[in-house]
């Protein structure tokens, strides 16, 4: 059994039990330094924004390439919902985690992505001529085939 030691979170005042967090209405909201970050890139600060893509960009491709399991399209994504993260950060409730809401972008830059891009997958024509053809299937067969064994 664990011994109480009295320390609730919740009775925090304005920062956490490590210094970083304030507290919001619903729980612990971002990192001060995180918002003023968004203050500055709100005045267009870009050397700000800069900061802030490079705190979160491992973490937006890591997430992207979770999705969509390449490691370009990861990169296309990430620089997608980067440009979207700029032009609507107006939106941002600076009552809620960033990180949160920067992820949210990041699934749905992900799921847009998949739908325009891989919807219906492609073959390099080169690719395709060069491999030998097999032995008495049709396209049709062979792709399916193909298709089957990537599963």
């Amino acid at each position: 059994m664990l011994k109480d030691d009295g320390f609730d979170p919740r009775k925090e005042e304005e920062t956490g039990p490590n210094g970083r967090f304030f507290k919001s209405a619903d729980g612990f909201a971002e990192d001060p330094q995180v918002l003023a970050l968004i203050r500055r890139v709100k005045e267009k600060d870009e050397a700000a924004f800069k900061e802030l893509v490079e705190r979160y960009k491992t973490q937006v491709a890591g997430l992207a390439f979770k999705m969509v399991g390449d490691y370009e399209d990861a990169k296309d994504i990430s620089q997608i919902v980067f440009v979207k993260t700029f032009y609507n950060l107006k939106r941002f409730d600076p009552k809620k985690k960033f990180s949160t809401w920067l992820f949210r972008i990041t699934v749905n830059a992900a799921i847009d992505y998949w739908r325009r891009y891989k919807k219906h997958k492609h073959e390099d024509l080169e690719e395709a001529e060069a491999r030998p053809a097999e032995s008495g299937l049709t396209p049709e067969a062979a792709y399916f085939r193909k298709d089957a064994t990537e599963r």
